[in-house]
């Protein structure tokens, strides 16, 4: 037999979770599937979720500050660096290489790239 949840137990459960549908699953006494359900069900479950991550995402984010402090320099280069490949985009800093193909609106039908067939000269 499977419960109903009201919005009130699912936003609480959501509250107390950090976003971790499993944590909310545990709270709610029910599956992991039965959680994400509810938690899209109601709006306003769904908005503390995100804003759980966000706290989740804060904390993840003051451990590699801290590690910037270590005497250890070469923790401290690595959160250095681990902070700027993620935050310093703008400030030219980062591991990853983007192209922006626009199109000035224009919609693309299909894209061909050749980069070379083996055996070919």
């Amino acid at each position: 037999m499977s419960r109903n949840f009201t919005k009130k137990q699912v936003v609480t459960a959501v509250g107390n979770s950090r976003g971790i549908v499993s944590v909310v699953a545990r709270h709610l006494g029910c599956d992991w599937k039965t959680a994400r359900t509810y938690i899209d069900k109601y709006p306003e479950a769904k908005q503390v979720e995100v804003a759980e991550r966000e706290v989740l995402c804060d904390q993840a984010e003051s451990v590699v500050v801290g590690l910037m402090k270590d005497d250890d320099s070469k923790v401290k280069f690595n959160a250095a660096t681990y902070l700027l490949d993620r935050l310093g985009k703008s400030r030219g800093f980062s591991t990853k290489t983007e192209i922006d193909h626009t199109t000035n609106g224009d919609k693309i039908d299909g894209i061909n790239v050749t980069f070379g067939t083996k055996g070919s000269k």
